[in-house]
């Protein structure tokens, strides 16, 4: 179910027509020049509905770390990051395998600079209610 859940969201930013490539995290083989690195992180799940046959509400949140090569001024990032926010706005869903994943907020980090590449965060939260 959480595979669904990040399938979900990467299947999302591919429909966003991005040029960047998306990375997954824990990987440095072949890495591009500039792109974006996709971090998943679910959090906790609680009961939204009781019973056996009731729904767990999954909770989490990813980040899309937009990086870039260094020297060339903020704008890219700081385009990059809007357009990613415009997409994963609150409310929006997306739906994989019949997971639905509801966005419920999502915001962007300061820039920084790291191992020569100029990075911006944005973090999307996220909800799934999921029958059990």
């Amino acid at each position: 179910m959480l595979s669904n859940i990040r399938t979900a969201l990467v299947a999302l930013y591919q429909s966003g027509g991005f040029v960047l490539p998306i990375v997954d995290e824990n990987r440095d083989d072949d890495e591009p020049t500039e792109f974006v690195r996709f971090t998943f992180v679910p959090a906790d799940n609680k009961a939204a509905s009781l019973g056996s046959g009731g729904i767990d509400r999954h909770v989490g949140f990813s980040q899309f770390d937009i990086t870039l090569s260094t020297g060339n001024g903020a704008e890219t990032a700081n385009t990059k990051a809007d357009e990613l926010l415009v997409l994963f706005k609150r409310g929006v869903t997306q739906t994989y395998n019949s997971t639905v994943v509801k966005i419920t907020k999502s915001n962007r980090a300061q820039g920084r600079i790291s191992n020569n590449k100029y990075i911006v965060s944005v973090t999307v939260y996220w909800q799934s209610d999921i029958a059990r």
